[in-house]
């Protein structure tokens, strides 16, 4: 959130001094830094050093509670499927979906399964990863070198994320769901293209 700095008749509560606030996790923080408990010199006022030690102090509060955050985000991305996502497309991971890509080629419908990452920020916009073009590991090995990128993973996090690979099976839940679009994908069209079903 921020560092706010509120002088005399700014607050409502009529405090003076300067506010962090920061979400870190499920839970609000909040700490208040009084310009009351510094030391005022003779004139009356506290002088301007110990405003900026102050400040500095209340800045790097901030943000050790910003990184604590998205330490706590990172690992909500890695512990579970996004809630909006369909239950046949989810992975033990929010960003990375399975889903079958449909081409027309001669009027003729061909299935790509393929691992999808999804970019922050950008609406439906993901990049896929297919496992014709890579194999099914190797597909899979794409999409988390993508997701570890887009959301600055450890390399322990990554290994985690490596070590959940799906089952090539999900694939199949993928091609029932697409039935309902009047698309019959047998798991014979999915291993001509790679899968390991």
């Amino acid at each position: 959130m921020a560092v706010f700095i509120y002088n005399e008749f700014e607050h409502p509560a009529g405090f003076v001094g300067i506010r962090v606030a920061r979400r870190v996790g499920d839970k609000f923080r909040q700490k208040y830094f009084a310009f009351s408990k510094l030391v005022k010199g003779r004139n009356g006022e506290v002088s301007p050093k110990q405003l900026k030690t102050l400040e500095a102090e209340a800045r790097a509060l901030d943000e050790e509670w910003r990184l604590e955050n998205e330490k706590f985000k990172r690992q909500l991305l890695l512990s579970r499927p996004n809630a909006n996502t369909r239950k046949e497309h989810a992975l033990p991971v929010t960003g990375i979906t399975a889903n079958i890509k449909i081409e027309k080629k001669n009027g003729k419908p061909l299935f790509y399964p393929c691992f999808f990452v999804k970019k922050p920020g950008e609406g439906q916009a993901s990049i896929g990863f297919r496992v014709s073009k890579y194999g099914y590991e190797g597909a899979w090995q794409g999409a988390v070198d993508c997701f570890s990128d887009i959301h600055s993973l450890t390399t322990k996090q990554k290994k985690e994320l490596l070590s959940k690979l799906p089952d090539p099976k999900q694939f199949l839940d993928v091609a029932k769901a697409k039935r309902k679009f009047g698309y019959n994908i047998s798991p014979k069209d999915l291993r001509k293209v790679g899968l390991p079903v």
